[in-house]
């Protein structure tokens, strides 16, 4: 829709795209972390590292480095990263015999910070509170003062679309976006040239993200009313509300760098397809991720862009996946798009062999010539719970008696907790195969493999040994599962 391509750019030049040069040079490359950990927080620390180009809540875990403490006095904990030439994000994470909580998740830091953190508990068992003090520690006092003033600011704010009850961007959303740019000023005197952009590139890229889904959402319920003049009013509405004055020079190799900024991109991409197709087009997305002309900004976007959606392209993949290869010449994001090439439908499984129960191996070779579904769980998820109870039971029910077609349950939990989990029967069943990863959690190499990214992850694999269907949206249903099995038993081998 014009309207939509109209409002598109306009959000780019509101926001800032406008690039300088950003010239960030580091004498010191060492970076040191002395955590202090309250004594009531019974638990042990570790730095989580993303490289660039990374999506932080990847559950494969690709391109995050763990880091252990390198010394401990007491309730300190020392971590000297050598060698760190460039920013990265990060987070703190608290682990104890079970799992791991985040102290401070998706900070940044630069090389040459010397940084004192003491964590403190809260009155809520998963949450903290973290004092950062040390040279280079102002961009972590920033980030902690705009996410405690975004807590505590948190309201309903009025709709900026409808006089009536549709969804759209919140005051509270534009409001808070201001005030996170006052704090950032109040400590530009102690940022550098690039946490300062960076932090600005963040806050853009959450409200955008914010302001692009709830346009997203507005239009959905109202297209599913066959409003259009409703349609037509909540766009001409957001592009004379939106138009806020947060213009920043922010440099390019900056918004590629941020972990929010590419987001908002995609939310817009992703919006705009809607308007024009009245439903998410993927291609379509992809043809803007083309037209990007910084080239780190459009590298990122393309991994992002699969990372969220290659599951979902189906016979559009082939040609997004040839063109990104064309485009991308970061070795990284190269490697990472073009593993994504291993689990599109039609390709060959990739073999692995895992221990059940017993501690018996099992390898998805032995199962060859028949029909195998896998599942990808683990305990807590409460997706994979609702998951098992309302759709796989069932259909695991359906297939009891029919010996070509296979079930697999593949969890990534330590073997005592996997173990707990069989027994109580909410996640699988007795009854089909189980396997775990063997100790190595999500870092064992089948999680990465088949790009797990979230869970439950279903497969369909067909009797040929070849990956038959993907998609979450077919494979979640219990008729959309039904129905893929039923193709692939009909299928020559």
């Amino acid at each position: 829709m014009k309207n939509m391509k109209t409002m598109t750019l306009t959000i780019m030049i509101l926001l800032g795209i406008c690039a300088i040069a950003d010239s960030a040079a580091y004498t010191n490359n060492n970076v040191s972390f002395k955590i202090e950990i309250d004594p009531l927080i019974k638990r042990v620390p570790y730095i989580v590292i993303f490289e660039e180009g990374v999506y932080e809540y990847d559950a494969a875990m690709v391109g995050q480095k763990k880091i252990q403490p390198t010394s401990v006095q007491g309730n300190i904990y020392i971590f000297d990263l050598e060698k760190q030439n460039k920013p990265l994000y990060f987070s703190v994470l608290l682990t104890d015999q079970r799992n791991a909580l985040a102290a401070i998740d998706a900070y940044h830091f630069e090389p040459g910070d010397q940084i004192h953190m003491v964590v403190k508990p809260t009155k809520l068992w998963d949450n903290f509170d973290a004092e950062f003090s040390g040279p280079g520690s102002a961009k972590y006092r920033c980030r902690a003062e705009m996410l405690s003033s975004a807590s505590k600011n948190e309201a309903s704010g009025t709709q900026f679309f409808m006089s009536g009850k549709e969804s759209g961007i919140k005051d509270a959303d534009l409001l808070q976006a201001n005030h996170s740019y006052r704090v950032i000023e109040q400590f530009k005197p102690e940022l550098s040239v690039y946490s300062y952009n960076l932090l600005h590139a963040d806050v853009l890229g959450i409200l955008g993200q914010r302001i692009f889904t709830n346009l997203e959402l507005t239009i959905n319920n109202l297209r599913s009313k066959k409003d259009t003049a409703g349609i037509n009013n909540a766009v001409k509405s957001f592009k004379t509300r939106s138009a806020f004055d947060f213009t920043k020079n922010v440099p390019e190799s900056v918004l590629a760098n941020s972990k929010e900024y590419p987001k908002f991109l995609l939310a817009c991409y992703r919006t705009e397809s809607v308007m024009d197709f009245g439903s998410v087009n993927y291609k379509a997305m992809f043809e803007h991720i083309k037209k990007v002309d910084q080239c780190s900004l459009r590298e990122q976007l393309f991994l992002r862009f699969f990372l969220e959606n290659w599951h979902l392209l189906g016979d559009d993949f082939e040609d997004c996946f040839n063109d990104s290869i064309r485009f991308v010449k970061d070795p990284q994001i190269f490697a990472r798009i073009k593993a994504f090439n291993n689990n599109r439908v039609g390709s060959e499984a990739q073999n692995f062999t895992l221990a059940d129960s017993s501690g018996k191996m099992v390898s998805l070779s032995d199962f060859k010539g028949r029909v195998v579904f896998i599942d990808f769980w683990y305990t807590g998820c409460g997706a994979c719970k609702l998951y098992y109870q309302h759709v796989l039971s069932k259909i695991e029910e359906r297939y009891a008696n029919n010996s070509n077609v296979v079930f697999i349950t593949i969890s990534p939990d330590s073997k005592d907790i996997w173990m707990q989990s069989l027994k109580n029967g909410k996640h699988t069943s007795a009854k089909v195969i189980n396997l775990y990863t063997n100790g190595e959690g999500y870092n064992h190499k089948i999680i990465k493999a088949y790009n797990v990214m979230e869970y439950p992850r279903p497969i369909v694999i067909s009797k040929r040994g070849k990956i038959a269907c993907v998609s979450s949206a077919i494979l979640r249903k219990e008729d959309g599962l039904g129905r893929t099995i039923e193709k692939e038993l009909g299928a020559a081998k």
